[in-house]
């Protein structure tokens, strides 16, 4: 975890931040120390993570921008007071005011993102046929653009090391405008003046004289050791300049050589690359038009299934018989009182019948009532189980 935090008093920038372990490395792999990524960004200081507490504890008001993901606002809360926890209104407007103005590195880099992206959409382009898998094209992308790549990323470091040299040396210039075989001329003559004595003794220097000699002299000094820096920043500059104009002429080859190669394509392949704004536009109509015809078949298929749901729930209450299905039956079983399985109830409701069963509800109410009515029991006249009575005849026969 890397975290940025900026003196508003000084405007000094500090990185905190820890490098990779040996364990980290083996898993990850070699990553850029966080020394090195301070100095590519211009950053003052760095130090490590478990000193961010104490550093942002001396500060009366710490500005912090939104934070969207968990794990950044645990982090916040973890380093600050819960007072301190919330995004500053006066920060947000100054990122803001910032972004909305670039420098001419941001618009460098812009551009530069832009032909990278531009130059990969084209060999995509060239390079699209049918049958052809993405992860070819990705392929013949990132090997066509991977030298190119390399080449503009060592020209935009020259460059960057030129502009600094130069800027080193327009420094010293506009402070120091004289050539150093002036300076070192100057310097001889006030020499001679503090280690020579005139004949003339009215010719013969005062002390305050001697003061603005000795002044002149040593501030000469301090001009020559100045001018020399400037010197040394100028040669620098000359040479990022031969080789930024060497990597320029290596970035003009490869184009070249590029576009050979797809011209040799093109021929090879015939015009089906060549394709005009009107070819596009009629491809992208005909591409519409069947997006359109999707949609149409889409809602055909959704009411398709709907049918066929109504189709599937018709054989179900036929129980797979091809006779008709009489709603009749469904609603006097349900007037009635009877039990509807799901299925006819189903059915039921699918008719949209239920109003007719509200229209007998007397009838109903009437023939529940009498069936429920109790009635008288009544003494039933009959032979006995145990069979029929057996009279002095019959006794008398049995003897």
């Amino acid at each position: 975890n890397l975290t940025t935090v900026i003196d508003a008093t000084n405007g000094e920038t500090t990185l905190f931040g820890d490098d990779l372990e040996v364990d980290d490395i083996v898993w990850e792999g070699e990553r850029v120390t966080v020394k090195k990524m301070a100095e590519s960004a211009g950053i003052d200081h760095v130090e490590k993570n478990s000193l961010l507490p104490k550093f942002l504890s001396n500060t009366s008001k710490v500005h912090t921008l939104p934070a969207y993901r968990a794990d950044q606002k645990s982090f916040l809360r973890s380093i600050l007071d819960s007072q301190n926890f919330s995004s500053s209104k006066e920060l947000i407007v100054n990122v803001i005011k910032q972004r909305s103005i670039k420098s001419k590195e941001e618009i460098y880099e812009i551009e530069r993102a832009l032909e990278v992206t531009a130059e990969m959409h084209k060999i995509a382009m060239k390079h699209t046929r049918d049958g052809v898998k993405e992860q070819v094209i990705v392929g013949k992308m990132e090997g066509a653009n991977s030298e190119r790549r390399g080449l503009l990323r060592k020209f935009h470091e020259i460059r960057k090391a030129a502009d600094s040299s130069r800027k080193k040396r327009d420094e010293v210039n506009r402070l120091i405008p004289p050539p150093m075989d002036v300076l070192k001329e100057w310097l001889s003559e006030t020499h001679r003046r503090l280690t020579t004595i005139d004949n003339d003794l009215t010719a013969v220097p005062t002390l305050p004289r001697e003061l603005e000699a000795f002044r002149r002299f040593f501030e000469i000094q301090a001009s020559i050791i100045k001018k020399a820096e400037s010197e040394t920043a100028h040669s620098e500059y000359v040479e990022k300049a031969k080789e930024m104009r060497e990597v320029t002429v290596k970035l003009d080859a490869g184009r070249k050589e590029k576009e050979v190669l797809e011209n040799e394509a093109t021929s090879e392949s015939g015009n089906e690359n060549k394709a005009s704004r009107a070819e596009v536009s009629k491809i992208s109509k005909r591409i519409s038009k069947i997006d359109k015809r999707i949609d149409l078949i889409e809602s055909k298929r959704k009411s398709l299934r709907k049918g066929l749901s109504r189709v599937k729930t018709y054989q179900r209450i036929t129980g797979g018989r091809n006779r008709k299905v009489r709603f009749s039956e469904i609603k006097a079983k349900a007037k009635t009182g009877g039990s509807l399985s799901t299925v006819e109830l189903d059915a039921l409701l699918g008719s949209g019948s239920l109003s007719d069963l509200t229209g007998q509800t007397g009838d109903i109410e009437s023939k529940v009532d009498a069936k429920n009515t109790p009635t008288k029991k009544k003494r039933r006249i009959g032979v006995s189980r145990r069979g029929p009575r057996k009279g002095n005849l019959a006794t008398k026969r049995e003897d």
